[in-house]
């Protein structure tokens, strides 16, 4: 897994502003049309003062401990609830409440920058804000933006959205920056789905998954058909990162790279820059430039493009 590293506060500094302009008119007139019981529940989580009401709906989408939000939303549900919480019916009536308080949808469609609004801000600038351009989970895809070429000039991209806590299950974390993880399709919908599983999460965990190849014996790294596998550390949540994202299977289709890495680190050993001589005749480029070259991947970030945590951890268990 890749962490994320990006300005965090930037981002929950915007999406506190979006939650002010966007999210704090549409809960009044969404209030007033519920009813008794539903309003005894929003007043119990959020208050019923303006500012009151503000700071939690700002909290809901930008504060870090979401353990605790999930906590706090479900004491008060019991509370006001009680047993008619039971019924599934009742579920999802207060359900769609947060889908429509806290819209992710809207926000996944985006919101163009208006005279009245101060900043413009949805789903496709926030993975562009995160600062990773390959899938976090799986290191294998890219989840780059590009611009649409048409007068509102929009911002796309080819990432999804996995939220860590999923949205059908905890609603009211929907928005919440730190629930939602740029991700390839594959490992958002194919793989993870709706599990409800404590993987390891990019923006506070960096766990430990390394990649290796499968050696039986010395004789076995001179083989021209070596095997990946992948080993999670002693935590927890690596281990469900693995399982949760099947990295093991999905990583069986990279092995020829495994055995590219291994043969160039044999070429290199036995003939440093004498293989390029071999190859090209003389030539004066010097060792270190030769070494840059043949093992470019070394001096790459794993957020910046697919498969470097791969390469770099065969290397690394090759030259040990």
């Amino acid at each position: 897994m890749i962490k994320i590293e990006c300005d965090m506060k930037k981002i929950r500094s915007i999406h506190s502003i979006y939650v002010e302009e966007f999210l704090f008119p549409k809960y009044f007139s969404l209030y007033k049309t519920q009813s008794e019981q539903i309003k005894d529940y929003l007043n119990n989580l959020l208050g019923n003062k303006d500012e009151v009401i503000l700071e939690h709906l700002k909290g809901l989408c930008v504060d870090t401990d979401l353990e605790q939000i999930i906590c706090k939303e479900k004491y008060i549900r019991g509370k006001i609830f009680g047993k008619t919480m039971k019924d599934k019916q009742s579920y999802k009536d207060l359900k769609k409440i947060w889908d429509m308080i806290l819209d992710y949808e809207g926000f996944n469609r985006g919101i163009s920058k208006g005279a009245k609004y101060s900043v413009s801000w949805n789903r496709h600038l926030f993975v562009e804000m995160t600062n990773i351009k390959v899938c976090p989970y799986c290191n294998r895809n890219y989840i780059t933006s590009y611009v649409e070429d048409d007068k509102d000039n929009r911002i796309h991209t080819t990432a999804s959205i996995d939220h860590y806590y999923p949205k059908a299950i905890y609603p009211i974390l929907q928005l919440n920056v730190f629930n939602m993880i740029p991700s390839c399709t594959v490992c958002n919908s194919y793989t993870k789905g709706i599990k409800d599983l404590k993987h390891l999460n990019p923006y506070f965990d960096k766990g430990s998954i390394s990649f290796k190849m499968k050696l039986n014996s010395v004789e076995s790294l001179y083989s021209s058909n070596c095997n990946i596998c992948i080993v999670a550390g002693n935590d927890k949540k690596s281990r469900v990162s693995v399982e949760v994202f099947k990295l093991n299977k999905i990583y069986e289709t990279h092995n020829s790279i495994l055995n590219e890495i291994k043969e160039k680190v044999m070429d290199y050993e036995n003939f440093k820059e004498n293989y390029y001589e071999k190859l090209l005749g003389e030539i004066d480029i010097g060792i270190d430039n030769i070494y840059k070259n043949w093992f470019d991947f070394l001096f790459k970030e794993e957020k910046d493009e697919p498969l470097v945590k791969l390469k770099k951890d065969i290397y690394n268990q090759i030259i040990g």
